[in-house]
């Protein structure tokens, strides 16, 4: 009659085991889960800011080429993304670039503002949080 409890006990024991390194087999592969998605938000974040940038670049070089006909208001191919020039406007002496990028579920807008006297020179550039 003992045995038989003796072996119930064992059971019970090697599943309690069994349950407790399964919890920790879980929760260490939910947290390499986790640090997976941050790595995967933070590099489409790094391409959509550089895709801004891009856009930014090129309505730069088009406003040094040819200043008084560009006017943006256009999407740009950048490899196998496109950003997105909004139409230039101009501002006390200041024209003002805003470009978006976007990849995956992040969005990056910039805004730059430049002068022409005579050369292009850069006033200021900076990421905003909408348009």
């Amino acid at each position: 009659m003992y045995k038989n409890r003796e072996g119930y006990i064992m059971l019970i024991s090697v599943i309690f085991v069994v349950l407790i390194l399964s919890a920790l087999v879980f929760s260490v592969n939910y947290g390499g889960y986790l640090v997976r998605m941050n790595v995967l938000r933070t590099t489409s974040k790094e391409e959509s800011t550089a895709l801004a940038n891009a856009c930014v670049e090129h309505a730069l070089l088009n406003l040094a080429l040819a200043s008084s006909t560009y006017q943006g208001n256009q999407t740009v191919a950048v490899g196998s993304s496109t950003c997105q020039i909004f139409p230039i406007q101009s501002q006390s002496g200041e024209k003002i670039i805003t470009t978006k990028g976007v990849s995956g579920s992040n969005v990056t807008n910039m805004k730059v503002s430049v002068q022409f006297n005579p050369n292009l020179s850069l006033v200021a550039w900076e990421e905003i949080p909408s348009l």
